[in-house]
């Protein structure tokens, strides 16, 4: 996952905990509600000025979206593990990565 990815989820993370909607995010940012959903999906790189703009609408600083303390990243297979919430987590990983951990995983039955 690259890094304009996971500032993406963590503005995503961010809006939902704080119940918003994407519109009004967007209707903040006088862009259309597909435009901010793009922005979240990460298909959109972010720039400074939106950066700015979006800690303002989701009424947080720029070092909370870019805050990742619970982050880790192991680096035997670059596996990035990102907790959403109290109960859930997301974790990433490259296709070689997985490949490689399912065989480690299979070779240790």
């Amino acid at each position: 996952m690259d890094k304009n990815s996971i500032v993406a989820a963590r503005i995503k993370d961010l809006r939902l905990k704080k119940n918003m909607l994407q519109k009004h995010v967007a209707s903040y940012l006088e862009i259309s509600e597909n435009t901010y959903s793009r922005i979240e999906n990460g298909h959109t790189k972010l720039t400074i000025d939106y950066l700015f703009l979006i800690s303002e609408a989701l009424e947080c600083g720029i070092e909370e979206i870019l805050h990742f303390d619970k982050t880790e990243v192991n680096s035997e297979f670059k596996i990035i593990v990102h907790q959403i919430n109290e109960d859930s987590f997301k974790i990433t990983l490259s296709p070689s990565d997985f490949l490689d951990l399912k065989n480690l995983l299979e070779s240790k039955k």
